[in-house]
């Protein structure tokens, strides 16, 4: 293996990372995290690993990172910057969990990251947890931001079961959020086949994330990591050090 293969390795993790970003004002967060991802959340843990998300047809081990902002805009240019590159080329998409309303800036702010497709190849999605507005105009605000690549749906003031389901048949709210990560079309060397599709999964589950760094300390690691290969002339010792790092970043990500 080249050294630039090795240092693609090392900078760009497998994309079976998944991005939950709250608003601080939802309420219940944890409640969130686990029906989606059907995980114990613990105080103060912003990284999740091996996550087992299971179909019919396949299931796959993905980290679950988790972020809580009072303003999307500054985060949003944050995350569209070149600083931000590694953690994007990790994501297999973007889940934001927030209250909305008619002209909401922080949609505004989302619809930025489709626009400027910084996230090639995973999906954006926006769980409104109440929508103020006629249904008339959340229909025309999901659209909008539709054509942006990135997809909203409302939670429903019945929403009690799994299976909730819009007028026009279609899954929302939870429900929707879990069918967009069932269809995301993931790396093939992520994917556990189930062959006949009707196999006993084992039910999601996490690993022990008491010792799991911050998500601000990952992304120093990979871009302090980064910034040191750029600095090495020589082939074989960037290889070694890419090796080295491959090594010590793989456990944190």
């Amino acid at each position: 293996m080249s050294g630039q293969a090795v240092a693609a390795e090392f900078v760009y993790p497998p994309r079976n990372k998944i991005l939950v970003v709250f608003d601080h004002q939802v309420s219940a967060k944890d409640a969130y995290l686990s029906k989606i991802f059907n995980l114990n959340p613990t105080a103060d843990t912003q990284i999740y690993r091996n996550i087992k998300w299971s179909t019919k047809y396949y299931n796959v081990l993905i980290d679950v990172y988790v972020d809580y902002v009072d303003g999307l805009k500054s985060w949003v240019d944050d995350f569209c910057s070149h600083d931000f590159e590694e953690l994007r080329k990790a994501l297999a998409g973007c889940v934001f969990i927030r209250q909305c309303k008619d002209g909401d800036e922080g949609l505004t702010a989302i619809s930025k990251i489709g626009q400027t497709g910084v996230i090639e190849e995973g999906f954006l999605a926006i769980l409104a947890t109440e929508f103020d507005a006629t249904q008339e105009r959340l229909l025309a605000v999901e659209g909008e931001l539709l054509a942006h690549g990135v997809e909203m749906t409302a939670m429903r003031s019945t929403e009690t079961e799994t299976e909730v389901k819009n007028e026009y048949g279609e899954l929302s709210g939870i429900a929707r959020i879990k069918e967009i990560i069932d269809t995301f079309q993931w790396d093939h060397e992520l994917l556990h086949r189930e062959p006949n599709g009707n196999e006993n999964i084992p039910s999601k589950g996490i690993t022990n994330n008491s010792q799991m760094p911050a998500l601000d300390d990952v992304m120093g690691k990979l871009q302090e990591a980064r910034a040191k290969f750029l600095t090495i002339d020589s082939s074989e010792e960037r290889e070694a050090f890419a090796r080295e790092m491959a090594d010590e970043i793989s456990e944190l990500l």
